[in-house]
């Protein structure tokens, strides 16, 4: 069972393959945007979880083409990104606490402007609408959201990486 977890960061769990642009101790530090050192039809599954945000618009499709070239056929891929559209509505509702920065950003306006942009880190922003097709015309069937915790197809493990993070929109799509 080969695993894929891009853009781990310092979450590296024992039987994945841990991947990250930055060096933290991880097996393999390598850009998804320049390509993956696997071969075609690689893995079972691959977790992007909260990377897919650092890429800009130009950089997506390309990214998410290496992803799918290296899932084998029927394989999936889980994207969890920042939900857009549950941080407006939480921004209406002057819900501070929906966002997930500390303490020290009390006001709702300023937790809403840093968590859409990440502390300047963000180079893309995504709804549900605006994910699914991009995965799809990356070439991913069956693309569907997922509550956390869950899964679509029913592959164990896949989830394992989802973390206690509730602000996340959840997709899954198959190849």
């Amino acid at each position: 069972m080969q695993r894929l977890n891009v853009g781990c960061g310092t979450v590296q769990p024992a039987g994945w393959r841990n991947l990250d642009i930055v060096d933290h101790g991880q097996e393999f530090v390598v850009d998804v945007r320049g390509g993956l050192p696997f071969p075609d039809d690689f893995a079972d599954y691959a977790v992007a979880n909260h990377v897919l945000s650092d890429w800009t618009f130009h950089e997506l499709p390309g990214a998410l083409s290496e992803l799918y070239r290296v899932l084998k056929p029927g394989g999936v891929l889980r994207v969890l990104v920042p939900h857009f559209e549950e941080a407006i509505r939480a921004w209406q509702r002057h819900d501070r606490h929906w966002f997930p920065q500390g303490d020290d950003l009390e006001d709702v306006d300023e937790r809403f402007c840093t968590f859409v942009v990440w502390f300047g880190t963000v180079g893309s922003v995504f709804t549900p609408h605006y994910l699914y097709d991009l995965l799809h015309e990356a070439g991913f069937e069956k693309v569907c959201a997922v509550e956390r915790g869950y899964t679509v197809y029913g592959v164990r493990g896949i989830n394992d990486l989802d973390g206690d993070r509730t602000t996340s929109l959840i997709m899954e799509g198959r190849k």
